[in-house]
């Protein structure tokens, strides 16, 4: 079953800021910030394409980390003492939050900082909400081809803002300890960049093809929207793993993503979708 390419809408990304002062997000760019070597940047098309690829987001404010081995603190200039970090909002944030909000959003302002339970990994909030055309995602992840300041590094994540007004955050794990880490407000905090949902396949390279010779591709980019238009055109799940690569693990995994998504509810209530997820025991 071939993938079909998405279509590029004209207005791809909005972006809304709800932190006043945050500094505004910036295209990203093909030199990352004058920092590649000059003959990559005028030689190497791949690396200026991955490197100018989405947006780049600024924390809203300077502020230091301070990690013991168990517990984060933090400081910033209007609080130069070190205190315990739980969920702390930005400065005068909530108050701001609840003079703009709808009655049933008051009391409900997005955090700018949260240490999670895990040790040593802290949520930052750029101050932005993003929302994408229909079929489109976020992802957010570290600056491409930018070395990430030392003592912290960024995990990758994928924001569903196609249905969900989501706010544009990363989580960073900590690995220094006893040092204070300084967050900028000039430097790049993340990347942001568009993701096609059919960019999401169940299975992605079963087979790299090192067999010596020309590489056998045996990939299978299903989607969730695919797996299930299979399911109801009748194919059945045999077919399905021995068609596609798949495994019952990966249906389990789709059809829990698509449980999750309302977009996928009217082709789930499909009679022959639901026998064969009934078969499957899902």
């Amino acid at each position: 079953m071939a993938t079909e390419n998405p279509v590029i809408p004209k207005k791809l990304m909005t972006f809304y800021r709800f932190i006043p002062t945050a500094r505004k997000p910036i295209r990203a760019d093909a030199s990352a910030g004058g920092t590649i070597p000059t003959r990559s940047f005028r030689y190497c098309e791949p690396i200026r394409t991955a490197s100018s690829f989405g947006w780049y987001f600024f924390p809203p404010m300077d502020f230091g980390l301070l990690w013991d081995g168990s517990d984060v603190l933090w400081s910033h200039a209007g609080q130069p003492e070190w205190k315990p970090l739980a969920r702390q909002h930005f400065p005068n944030f909530a108050k701001h939050f609840n003079k703009k909000a709808p009655a049933d959003c008051k009391g409900y302002a997005v955090p700018f900082l949260g240490s999670t339970h895990e040790p040593g990994i802290v949520n930052i909030w750029s101050g932005w909400v993003g929302r994408s055309a229909p079929g489109w995602n976020t992802l957010i992840r570290p600056v491409a081809n930018l070395p990430q300041p030392g003592g912290w590094e960024s995990y990758e994540d994928v924001v569903e803002t196609d249905r969900w007004f989501g706010a544009l955050f990363v989580n960073i794990r900590l690995r220094r300890t006893g040092v204070p880490i300084l967050v900028k407000r000039e430097l790049p905090l993340f990347q942001a960049q568009p993701l096609p949902l059919t960019a999401s396949p169940c299975r992605i390279i079963e087979d790299p093809g090192l067999n010596g010779g020309a590489p056998t591709p045996s990939t299978t980019d299903l989607s969730v929207e695919q797996l299930l238009r299979a399911l109801a055109a009748g194919e059945s799940a045999e077919h399905i793993y021995r068609e596609y690569g798949l495994t019952r693990s990966d249906i389990e995994t789709a059809v829990g993503f698509a449980r999750a998504d309302s977009r996928f509810l009217a082709i789930l209530a499909q009679d022959r979708v639901r026998t064969a997820l009934a078969a499957l025991g899902l």
